[in-house]
């Protein structure tokens, strides 16, 4: 039996994971010193996804794929960024592909991280994808914190998280194809997209202040994008019947976006208000030395 050629199109959405890290400072009072910090510059960068299907197999072949970027991957504010477009181009095989992605306006201090999902298929396939990115969006919120209880202030580290790429809903595949080969692609297709989905530990790469008798907090918001994917097939020309859906899938995107970190917060229960800088320096306090850890 003759395999089938399989999907037809090119699809390029989602995921923006936006850092925001607030640096906003107070100099000391009284003290011999002063605390200066500058504006952290924002800064966007865009590392794509590539998948290719090719005779019914959905392959990752983003190490493997010519990808250019213009004008480039990382845009860096001075210190805010404006609101842009890059180009990005993904070959692989015979088979190449054009994709616009949107660079958000950027404060100082915001980082964010597009992750566009390029998908890579014969223009003569049978089939397609159609995409609806925008189905529904909701935030999963987690909260870090390091309590001070002492009249000394200091720094730490922090840590969150983040997660980016597809996660398949497995319980809302629907198939509507007896065919053996059209089945045995379409789970080729969503294996390979849900392997796209990460969780990774990011240090937070500034000196966090803990100051006396006070909280600081770290905010991490999880925007999740559910997106409906569905396998169509091409009206037949001979009988002239219309697009038949093969199969459909929803499909989460993750974006990871680090919020302000707030800094001379309450600490619940505890009988002392926040006391700012204090007056001591050097590391000590309540969980002294083990760093602010977002948990998923």
């Amino acid at each position: 039996m003759k395999k089938k050629s399989f999907l037809s199109g090119i699809n390029a959405v989602f995921a923006l994971a936006v850092v925001a890290l607030a640096t906003t400072f107070t100099s000391c009072e009284k003290e011999e010193f002063n605390v200066n910090i500058e504006p952290i510059n924002a800064q966007a960068t865009i590392s794509p996804i590539v998948l290719a299907v090719e005779n019914g197999v959905t392959t990752d072949v983003t190490t493997a794929a010519t990808v250019t970027i213009s004008p480039s991957a990382t845009f860096t504010g001075n210190p805010t960024l404006a609101a842009t477009t890059a180009t990005v181009t993904a070959s692989y095989n015979d088979m190449s592909v054009e994709v616009k992605v949107a660079v958000p306006a950027l404060q100082a201090g915001q980082f964010a991280s597009l992750t566009p999902t390029i998908i890579l298929q014969k223009e003569t396939a049978e089939t397609k994808i159609v995409v609806d990115p925008q189905e529904s969006t909701n935030t999963e919120n987690k909260k870090g914190f390091e309590d001070n209880t002492t009249d000394y202030y200091y720094y730490t580290t922090g840590k969150y998280t983040k997660k980016s790429g597809n996660k398949v809903l497995e319980d809302t595949k629907v198939i509507n194809t007896t065919d053996l080969f059209e089945i045995e692609a379409i789970n080729s297709f969503f294996s390979t997209l849900k392997d796209t989905y990460k969780e990774e530990e990011v240090e937070i790469d500034e000196e966090i202040p803990v100051y006396a008798h006070s909280r600081t907090i770290i905010n991490v918001a999880y925007t999740v994008v559910t997106t409906d994917y569905k396998i169509v097939k091409k009206a037949d020309a001979n009988t002239k019947a219309g697009e038949e859906i093969l199969a459909s899938m929803k499909v989460k995107n993750f974006a990871t976006a680090l919020g302000d970190i707030l800094v001379d917060q309450q600490i619940p229960g505890h009988n002392h208000a926040p006391a700012g800088h204090g007056h001591g320096h050097g590391h000590g306090g309540d969980n002294a030395g083990g760093g602010i850890v977002v948990a998923d």
